[in-house]
């Protein structure tokens, strides 16, 4: 199980797709915010969701069984990769993490199946005000594995963008399914990217 994982995420590396056109006409303006952003600094709540995992036939033995067994802020037992560990939360404030870093809270619109607790990623923003005018800090899920990572980063909004929203990508690839606005580190902007992986 944990070879097929990383062969698929290799293979999603090389089949996801970005755009990469540059600053000029046929960049969209954009005048509203992303669906999420930082007006402000803001904490997370601890965990509450229950673990408890149930694999019965775990690939390569269970760590837990039982959230009652795991330390650590709101420890809970997860299904990860094909057995069940132990995780918890990494941080509730930008302060629990290192410099360059801010506290992504475990919602819906932050987590994904590894990234299930309140953890700490890399930014270059901490609140849109730190971003140039006109410009925002927001979200992105993980530029090689999509939403099964989750987010993985904040960063400014740039006016090379060709994205801000999951709806202004209308591509999907028949394997990994719809595309999402995800900030590339290559291209220094959001773009749309089919990039997927499983496990």
């Amino acid at each position: 199980m944990k070879s097929a994982w990383i062969v698929l995420a290799l293979l999603a590396s090389c089949s996801g797709t970005s755009s990469n056109q540059s600053n000029d006409a046929s960049v969209p303006t954009f005048t509203g915010p992303p669906a999420q952003h930082r007006a402000a600094v803001t904490s997370c709540a601890p965990t509450t969701s229950v673990g408890n995992c149930a694999l019965t036939t775990p690939d390569m033995g269970n760590d837990c069984t039982n959230d009652s067994e795991c330390n650590g802020n709101s420890g809970r037992c997860l299904s990860t990769r094909g057995t069940c560990a132990c995780s918890a939360d990494a941080c509730l404030a930008d302060s629990d993490c290192q410099s360059g870093s801010v506290c992504a809270c475990s919602t819906p619109d932050y987590t994904g199946r590894e990234n299930r607790q309140n953890h700490c990623v890399p930014t270059n923003c901490h609140t849109d005000g730190e971003c140039p005018a006109g410009q925002y800090c927001a979200p992105s899920l993980d530029e090689m594995c999509g939403t099964f990572l989750g987010v993985t980063r904040w960063a400014c909004t740039t006016p090379n963008d060709t994205c801000r929203l999951d709806s202004d990508c209308a591509s999907t690839d028949f394997a990994y399914g719809p595309a999402h606005c995800i900030f590339s580190q290559q291209l220094g902007y959001f773009s749309c990217s089919t990039a997927q992986c499983a496990g």
